[in-house]
Order: C-alpha cells, then sequence, then structure tokens
C-alpha cells in the first residue's frame, strides 16, 4: 500500500471524485458525507495544513481522510507535533466536533493500522483520534498491537440512539418506547405544555423558513448560555458561518432538519438536526427554559422530531456523543464513541497521563459531592444496564 496527499486548496476537484468514489454505497455518518466535508474545507483559510491522504494498492484508492499536521499544545505544557483524524489541530475550525469518526475504506479492502502507521511521513508525536466509530477502522483496531506506539483511549463516550423502527411499532408512540419513569416525565410536561394551550410543531419546508428558524434557535442557546455567565457554540464566528453556508447549501438536499415547538404560539425550543440515509443526527438546539422544572422543553422538542422522523421513514434519531442524563433518558439504545491517542513514547506522555488522570479524579470528587453521582458513573451505569450495540 501506498500513500499520497492532496492540497485541499489547489486540488479538491480531484478530492471530490475520490471521497465521492469511496462513498458511493453510501457514507458511514453525516460527518463523513462530502456535504458536510466539501462545506468544512472550503471555509477553511489558506494557512490551515491539512491534506487527502489517499491509500492506493496498485494504483487504485483503497482509502482516504482529511489528516491535519499541526503542532499541539495542551494544558498551555504539553507540546507535540500531531497527525489529527479529520481534524486540523486548530480549536476554531475543530469545533465542528466530529463524531462517528473514521477513515473512508472500500469495502472489500483489509486494512491494519499498523501499516498505515508507518506510511505517514515526517516528524510526529502522536495521531489524534476523536470520536470514533467503533464499528469502523480504525475504531476498530484499536486493540492492535503496533511497534514503537501506544494505543491511549482517553474516554469512551455514550452516543444514546432512538430506533425509530421499535418506535414504528409501536404505532408510532414515542413514550411508550422509553423507561416508564422517563414516559411518566414526558406524558406530564405535554400535559403541563397543552393547558397552556395548543402545542404545535413546524418543520422548516423551505430555505428561508430553515434560516429564520436557524436564527432564532442560535439566539435561545446563546441566551441560556449567558444566563449562566458564559458563551454558547456561536460565539464562534467562523462555527456560525459553517452552519449557516451548510444550511445553504445543503438543504435542499434533505440532509437538514430543523423543527420549531411551540405552545399557544410562544416557542418553546428549535432541533437543528442533520439528516442522512435514514439516520437524523441531533446537532444543535435552543430551548426556552422555565422555573418550572416539571416543564422539560427538550424533552417535548426530541418528541416532536422523533415523531416527525418516524413519518419520515427514518431508521435511527440519533442523540450523539454526551453524558447528558436526559440523551440516556430519552433514548432506547446507546452506541459508543471513542477518543484515543496512538503515541511514540515519550515523556512528556507519561507526565501528561498522571495529570490527566489527577484533573478527573479531582473532576470525580466535585461532581459526587452531596452524595450524588458522577455524570461518568451515571453514563457507565446505564451502558451497563442497557447493554451497547457498538
Amino acid at each position: 500500500m501506498q500513500i499520497r496527499f492532496l492540497s485541499i486548496h489547489s486540488e479538491l476537484a480531484q478530492i471530490e471524485t475520490i471521497w465521492k468514489r469511496l462513498t458511493a454505497s453510501g457514507a458511514p455518518s453525516y460527518f463523513l458525507s462530502w456535504g458536510w466535508m466539501e462545506n468544512w474545507v472550503k471555509g477553511l483559510p489558506k494557512d490551515v495544513d491539512l491534506r487527502l491522504a489517499v491509500f492506493e494498492r496498485d494504483g487504485e484508492p483503497v482509502m482516504a481522510a482529511f489528516l491535519g499536521h499541526s503542532k499541539v499544545i495542551r494544558r498551555k505544557i504539553f507540546r507535540s507535533t500531531a497527525y489529527l483524524l479529520n481534524e486540523t489541530g486548530n480549536r476554531q475550525y475543530d469545533q465542528v466536533y466530529v463524531e462517528c469518526n473514521s477513515f473512508l475504506t472500500r469495502p472489500d479492502s483489509a486494512i491494519n493500522l499498523e501499516e498505515v502507521v508507518k506510511l505517514l511521513p515526517g516528524q510526529w508525536d502522536e495521531l489524534w483520534l476523536s470520536g470514533l466509530d467503533t464499528s469502523l477502522f480504525p475504531g476498530s483496531a484499536l486493540n492492535e498491537k503496533i511497534d514503537g506506539c501506544e494505543m491511549n483511549v482517553l474516554n469512551r463516550m455514550p452516543s444514546p440512539y432512538v430506533d425509530l423502527d421499535l418506535v414504528a411499532r409501536k404505532k408510532g408512540d414515542y413514550a411508550a418506547a422509553l423507561g416508564s419513569n422517563t414516559r411518566s416525565q414526558l406524558r406530564r410536561t405535554y400535559k403541563l405544555y397543552r393547558e397552556r394551550g395548543p402545542l404545535e410543531s413546524q418543520v422548516a419546508e423551505n430555505l428561508e423558513t430553515a434560516l429564520a428558524f436557524y436564527e432564532e434557535m442560535k439566539d435561545l442557546h446563546e441566551k441560556s448560555w449567558r444566563e449562566k455567565g458564559e458563551t454558547g457554540a456561536f460565539a464562534n464566528a467562523w462555527f456560525d458561518d459553517f452552519h449557516k453556508r451548510l444550511i445553504r447549501n445543503r438543504f435542499d438536499a434533505g440532509e437538514i432538519q430543523l423543527v420549531r415547538t411551540t405552545c399557544n404560539g410562544e416557542t418553546v425550543g428549535i432541533l437543528y438536526n442533520l439528516v442522512l440515509d435514514g439516520r437524523v443526527y441531533y446537532y444543535q438546539a435552543g430551548f426556552k427554559y422555565e422555573a418550572d422544572n416539571r416543564l422539560k422543553p427538550g424533552y417535548v422538542c426530541h418528541a416532536e422530531a422523533v415523531t416527525h422522523s418516524v413519518k419520515a421513514g427514518c431508521r435511527r434519531y440519533e442523540f450523539l456523543g454526551g453524558y447528558e442524563e436526559f440523551k440516556l433518558r430519552l433514548s432506547t439504545n446507546t452506541a459508543v464513541l471513542v477518543w484515543a491517542r496512538l503515541q511514540k513514547p515519550r515523556l512528556k506522555f507519561a507526565a501528561e497521563k498522571l495529570a490527566r488522570n489527577a484533573a478527573l479524579w479531582a473532576q470525580e470528587k466535585y461532581e459526587t459531592r452531596g452524595g450524588k453521582p458522577s455524570r461518568r458513573r451515571i453514563a457507565a451505569e446505564w451502558l451497563a444496564g442497557q447493554g451497547s450495540s457498538a
């Protein structure tokens, strides 16, 4: 196997041909679709070192991925030169947060990770593997032994989802597919909202409406973060521009879902979802929170989006990675995403590992004050009880 690199700035037409050839039977996830990737790379400035790595046998592409090559700094102390899978190494541009990540591989190709690693040129200390789908390469190869390198798994994060076929079998009754406690809370919050007036949902049916919903969603999102004394995702202007371009470019392809739920004419919340091959990916949201915590705008909005997605014939509603309890409660199944780094033997990595373990211990102590379980403990117990589809 051989490797060659193509520039995102001067060879994009050739990159598009190869990417579409490798996804001819469908992209593994929306984050690896050409619609998402094209929008991402076209928005990057000229000084970003990101290239398409094309792995070939007998002159034919068998695998490809965008590889960033960057000097990265963590905790203002730990520095390294890294290759990054479908990331740049710059937080501003990586805030789009790729998940369900992998290399694109031809179905008939037998690939091993050591072969790939030995082909990576130049000086580098580590290979960042973020948000990996463990059913796809290289997420499926994390246990492979690689001479001169160590695989460090930093995080195994639950990625809950709703099996929409299960909801369909329950005659579209989403609540009936959930646990008894969650079902009770969902039905109660519906009842409380309806006591105020009609509860309705509208799915954006044209680009103008989609962009209007996006702006309202963004305002709600930022307002809720400001009230916490923090800034939301859309404070990053590049991130905001990325998503406005994505909506403009991909709405007509049926890849964008914006759902606005109202009660008595007032907005309860808006969901911004991505759609591909029967899978709906919950990406971002803005909610109007209430003083009465029995009113759960997120529960209602997701229930409305799930109901719409079932009627549209979709198969899965992905909550994506996260330790948030609402994702676990509103799901019917749970997959796993992995964040890992393949590292060469360096003393600085051993020191960083000790520092990281100490920080995780401190975070666990802080979250469990007063006898409450931590988010990671809740997720781990949920995974143990539910089982994992990964």
